[in-house]
């Protein structure tokens, strides 16, 4: 055995200080390689979720899908590199749905691609030729009552509920005679109202012409009605074949980002009559109270003090329901004269009632693509909902009616106990005298008319 001494070993050279940190810069190679493997994450999230393209807080959820897949898979690089994963991630997801039209929707109605002429006109000349049913008709509603409609369709894919209330309102016998009468006071009045002035804006704002057609059956599946506000026909136009969906809220706000059921709504339509694009147009009309008014906003005839629109309708009455004439877009206060006398020479045989002197205050329009894997995904969904209708209103669907919720009647002792917690509570605040039941079962509370405040100082 020899032995070794320290003195003999050799002396190593410290290279600590020598030592450099690894290059943490990324490159912007590195960001677009980057961005490119996301982009399978992406496709890979939405095929495998597709449903979720229904909830309008789709981005979102998309967002956090691929968001948490890329820490999971990158955790890594993450580690390694300084730089903002959560933007790349959303420019990931943005080059994917331009890539592949994968989109909700857009922010605003644009022009993704233009029209396939020859197809689009083709269907256009073959809607046109298609006889329509008269309104109301007993021909109609046995039509509608064949299958499901656009509009209602999202409650085929929502909660049990929903999917009770559907199948239950097309179980149940269609009420034929209904009032010629119209109540001018509601929601569904208001888009009456003012959907024809919505097209007209959108047909003088993009130079277009938005043709109106019928309720019409799916070709492979009958059972799937759909009736678009509007279909552009102006051949030459590059919203040429696109459908309108209008909606003319009351309340809710405009956030240009389509509600489950109207996104549903417009894919249905979309895929029954064969078109590749709807612009999704909401528009809020408020009404001025007096003629002086509408002039006093701003210093046009057509145009308030902070640029919106405004104009006149005005409305005449057949002896069953108001009918309306709407101003030309942008007129002048002399060119509205001239049509104004105008429409009253050509409605002699209606009764005037008034004049309505209406603004714009809010506008949103954004494209929103057909999406075949979404249908596709969801077809086998509605088919089941139809067939179990169609069965149902052979063997019974009386299980499927909303349940009214009771109210709890109060009894002798309940109002005894009311009675008591109410004279606590008060008597215990020093506000009021004691309260006191009359001889119909009421609680009558005396309040004193002096000041509190005073009392209390």
């Amino acid at each position: 055995m020899t032995n070794v001494f320290w003195n003999d070993l050799q002396c190593l050279k410290d290279i600590l200080d020598e030592l450099e940190a690894p290059n943490t810069v990324i490159n912007d190679k590195d960001i677009e390689d980057f961005k490119e493997s996301v982009c399978y994450i992406v496709n890979d999230v939405i095929n495998n979720n597709i449903s979720i393209y229904s909830d309008k807080h789709f981005d979102e959820i998309l967002f956090e899908n691929v968001l948490s897949n890329v820490k999971k898979s990158y955790c890594d690089v993450i580690n390694l590199f300084d730089f903002d994963v959560e933007g790349q991630v959303w420019d990931a997801i943005e080059i994917y749905c331009y890539k592949h039209n994968a989109f909700r929707s857009y922010s605003n109605t644009t022009i993704i691609n233009k029209p396939d002429n020859k197809k689009v006109k083709k269907l256009v000349t073959e809607y046109i030729n298609t006889p329509q049913l008269e309104q109301r008709s007993k021909e109609w509603f046995e039509f509608r009552r064949s299958g499901l409609s656009a509009s209602d369709i999202w409650k085929a894919i929502d909660s049990q509920s929903m999917q009770n209330s559907l199948i239950y309102s097309k179980c149940k016998p269609m009420n034929m005679k209904l009032s010629k009468s119209t109540n001018i006071n509601t929601a569904f009045h208001n888009g009456h109202l003012f959907e024809p002035l919505s097209i007209m804006h959108y047909e003088y704002d993009f130079d277009t012409i938005v043709g109106e057609f019928g309720c019409m059956a799916h070709k492979s599946y009958p059972y799937l009605l759909a009736s678009p506000d509007g279909i552009n026909i102006k051949e030459g136009n590059d919203r040429y074949g696109r459908m309108v969906e209008v909606k003319n809220p009351t309340t809710r706000q405009l956030t240009g980002i389509p509600k489950k059921e109207y996104w549903i709504q417009m894919q249905l339509q979309m895929e029954v009559w064969d078109f590749e694009e709807c612009d999704f147009l909401e528009t809020v009309f408020k009404q001025y109270e007096t003629y002086q008014e509408f002039l006093d906003d701003g210093d046009s005839f057509t145009r308030t003090a902070n640029n919106k629109r405004k104009g006149i309708i005005i409305r005449f009455y057949d002896g069953e329901q108001p009918i309306y004439k709407y101003s030309p877009v942008d007129i002048s206060k002399e060119e509205f004269n001239i049509w104004y006398d105008k429409t009253l020479d050509e409605s002699n045989d209606l009764n005037f009632v008034c004049k309505i002197y209406w603004y714009l205050k809010d506008y949103s329009c954004v494209l929103v693509p057909r999406n075949r894997k979404w249908f596709n995904h969801s077809q086998p969904k509605l088919k089941s909902i139809w067939d179990t209708i169609e069965k149902e209103r052979v063997e019974g669907y009386e299980h499927r009616k909303p349940k009214s919720k009771r109210k709890k009647k109060l009894t002798p002792n309940s109002l005894i106990k009311l009675e008591e917690n109410a004279k606590n509570l008060f008597a215990s605040c020093g506000l009021i005298d004691s309260p006191k039941m009359d001889k119909n079962q009421n609680i009558v509370i005396k309040v004193r008319t002096e000041s509190f405040d005073a009392k209390s100082n």
